[in-house]
């Protein structure tokens, strides 16, 4: 039985990416089209998908485009859990930041000149 192959297209629908997006990825050796149609269009097979789409999830889950190729090249199953691990981690602290940045904000809006004083501007990096 013959793969199905899927045309840049429709894989730019399905992940709603751009084509410079897959450009990049195999810019990067992240991915490759399998084969060309006889128009020349790039055609991708199913494991070329579902790979874009491992991609995709890790961008998400806030990876870069290299700490995901070096997942992708080392090709163990503990060093990716270890790395997404640690991005969980990092994702975890990112509300105090977000709350910290928020509260800086109010204080600045709250100051008639538009300024912080340096006991406040002290203040908020002790926390």
């Amino acid at each position: 039985m013959k793969e199905k192959l899927y045309h840049r297209k429709d894989i730019i629908k399905e992940f709603n990416i751009s084509r410079r997006i897959i450009e990049n990825y195999e810019k990067l050796g992240l991915v490759k089209h399998s084969h060309k149609d006889k128009m020349g269009y790039y055609l991708y097979d199913s494991k070329t998908c579902i790979k874009i789409g491992q991609v995709r999830l890790l961008q998400l889950l806030g990876l870069n485009l290299k700490q995901i190729k070096e997942v992708f090249e080392r090709k163990d199953k503990e060093y990716e859990k270890e790395v997404i691990i640690k991005h969980i981690n990092y994702l975890k602290e990112q509300p105090k930041r977000i709350n910290k940045l928020i509260k800086v904000a109010y204080l600045y809006l709250e100051n008639k000149d538009g300024f912080l004083d340096l006991e406040t501007i002290k203040s908020i990096y002790k926390q």
